[in-house]
């Protein structure tokens, strides 16, 4: 639990624990350790939650397990909830937050791409959303807006599709279809607006990408950037939504929706862990009376 952190210039370590069969109520431990499959913060600080499973040689029915903890005290259970088995490859997994920090979406769930569980912490349900309606590669669910609506990303070889349901698996709002291929990059925690990386020719070797920003009330485009050849970039809002950060080794990067300004440093050992929306919030500009429909660039 403390590995990704201790990689990072920067950070101090402010609290550990080791995650036992014990810690999450399983029947065995693992061979090896217990294996960590997703984790992510609340956006209100709260809570960690992360999947946990146990894996013993040639036995395909171990348990596996998302917890919820209190960073502070993450060697204390507060929630517990039992899933199918998951993936063996690492930063497959995704752990997706509701902005009130009460609903958590999982994906894959188990195995099922094309099954979404979404977790309620005050009620203490589970809800798995089925749909296999989607348009080429479905990764899942990209974000919780109000409602809770599930935010679905699609890829195909020539399009992209962006679609919405309720935990019922009907439709919420009509989908977006895109003629071009695209990389989701993320949601504000509002709902408000949606990030999308276009890359400009084959990523088989570093192209340009366009960053877009759309208004999702809309669908109208509220900033786009032109960035430097890599292969791939990752990206995040800030908890306010008035930034968006990107990295591409080498090059870590903060833009202000609102003056399209950007403040840019090497990315060192950043690469090396997830971008966080806290890190993006590290530079976070000042407070401006500009709205989310800034008129197109």
């Amino acid at each position: 639990m403390t590995a990704v952190a201790a990689d990072v210039t920067g950070l101090a370590l402010q609290s550990e624990a080791k995650i036992t069969a014990q810690t999450a109520g399983a029947p065995f431990e693992g061979e090896p350790a217990a294996s960590i499959w997703a984790i992510s913060f609340s956006p209100n600080g709260q809570y960690l939650a992360f999947g946990v499973q146990f894996v013993r040689a040639n036995d395909f029915n171990f348990p596996s397990y998302l917890l919820v903890v209190s960073p502070a005290r993450p060697d204390v259970v507060l929630k517990k909830f039992e899933m199918p088995r998951h993936p063996a490859m690492r930063n497959v997994s995704r752990l997706v937050w509701s902005a009130d920090s009460r609903y958590l979406g999982v994906t894959p769930y188990g195995n099922d791409w094309y099954q979404v569980a979404v977790v309620d912490l005050d009620a203490n349900q589970v809800r798995v959303v089925s749909n296999r309606n989607g348009s080429g590669w479905c990764d899942g669910v990209g974000g919780l807006l109000p409602g809770p609506q599930v935010l679905e990303y699609c890829a195909g070889s020539n399009q992209t599709t962006v679609r919405f349901f309720r935990l019922d698996g009907a439709a919420a709002q009509e989908e977006w279809i895109l003629l071009k291929p695209a990389a989701f990059l993320g949601v504000t925690p509002d709902g408000g607006m949606l990030a999308l990386d276009f890359p400009i020719g084959q990523i088989s070797k570093p192209v340009r990408h366009e960053i877009v920003i759309f208004n999702l009330n809309d669908r109208s485009e509220a900033r786009r950037w032109s960035l430097d050849d890599a292969q791939v970039y990752n990206g995040t809002f800030a908890q306010s939504g008035r930034a968006f950060c990107t990295v591409a080794d080498p090059t870590w990067s903060r833009w202000n929706i609102e003056s399209r300004a950007a403040v840019s440093r090497p990315a060192k050992k950043l690469l090396r862990a997830p971008l966080s929306a806290d890190r993006c919030l590290s530079s976070e500009p000042p407070a401006t009376s500009s709205s989310h429909s800034t008129p197109r660039p």
